[in-house]
C-alpha cells in the first residue's frame, strides 16, 4: 500500500510539474499564396494594334454613329438627318433607297470628312434643307439658303388641295389661268403649280429681295420662265 502511494504521488508531482513548465509556441508558416494576374487595362488594350478590316468604316457605321450622337444632343428627325446628309456627302445618292444599298459600302475618306462636317452643322439646328442647300417640292428640286424660309410640308399638301379642290384651275387649261403667289419665298407654291398647269401663268410677289432673286433662280432651274 505504502508502494502504491509513493508511485501516485510521484505521478501527481511528475504531471504538476509538466503544468508549470513553459509552453513552447510552435510557428506555422503561412500558406504561400499566388496573387492574382493583373487584368490588362483598357489603355493596353486599345493600344493593341488592330486587324486590318477594323480600320474600315462602312457607310452603315457612319450612319449610326451620327444617329446616336445627333439623338443625345436632342436634335429631331436625328436618323432622317443622318441618311439626307450622307446622301448629299456621297454625292450620288438619289433617294433613301439607293443609300440603303450603299450601307456596307466603304466610306471614303473625302465622303467622311464632308459628312463629319455637314453633321456638325445640323447638331446647331441648322435646318437640312439649308445645309444640303436644296429639296424636293412638288415634283420639283428647289434651291434653298438663308433668310428665306424652308417649304414646310404642309405647304405642299396645300398645293396637293388646290390641284384638287379648284377644278376651275383644270378647265381653264385651253384659256389658261392665271396664279397670284403673294409672299413666294423660294417659289415652291406658284413654280410648283406651273408645273401641274403647263399652260397656266403665274405672278410671284415678295417684300424680300432676297426671296424674289430666289423665285426667279428656281424659275429658272425648272425651266418655268417665259
Amino acid at each position: 500500500r505504502r508502494h502504491t502511494m509513493a508511485m501516485t504521488c510521484s505521478w501527481m508531482v511528475a504531471s504538476i510539474a509538466a503544468l508549470a513548465a513553459p509552453v513552447r509556441r510552435t510557428r506555422i508558416a503561412p500558406f504561400p499564396v499566388r496573387p492574382p494576374a493583373r487584368p490588362r487595362s483598357f489603355a493596353r488594350v486599345c493600344a493593341s494594334p488592330p486587324a486590318a478590316s477594323s480600320s474600315i468604316v462602312t457607310v452603315a457605321q457612319a450612319l449610326r454613329a451620327a444617329t446616336e450622337r445627333m439623338c443625345s444632343l436632342g436634335v429631331p428627325e436625328a436618323s432622317l438627318s443622318a441618311e439626307y446628309l450622307m446622301a448629299h456627302a456621297l454625292g450620288d445618292c438619289s433617294s433613301r433607297s439607293a443609300l440603303f444599298l450603299r450601307h456596307g459600302d466603304p466610306l471614303g475618306s473625302e465622303a467622311a470628312a464632308t459628312f463629319a462636317e455637314l453633321c456638325a452643322r445640323r447638331e446647331k439646328r441648322e435646318p437640312v434643307q439649308y445645309i444640303v442647300g436644296e429639296w424636293d417640292f412638288g415634283g420639283l428640286v428647289l434651291t434653298l439658303r438663308p433668310p428665306v424660309l424652308v417649304p414646310r410640308p404642309e405647304t405642299e399638301e396645300l398645293v396637293d388641295m388646290v390641284l384638287r379642290k379648284c377644278p376651275a384651275l383644270l378647265d381653264a387649261q385651253e384659256d389658261g389661268a392665271s396664279i397670284l403667289d403673294v409672299g413666294s419665298g423660294s417659289g415652291a407654291i406658284g413654280l410648283s403649280l406651273l408645273h401641274a398647269l403647263p399652260r397656266a401663268t403665274c405672278i410671284a410677289v415678295d417684300v424680300s429681295t432676297d426671296a424674289v432673286a430666289l423665285s426667279r433662280e428656281n424659275a429658272a432651274r425648272s425651266g418655268l420662265t417665259h
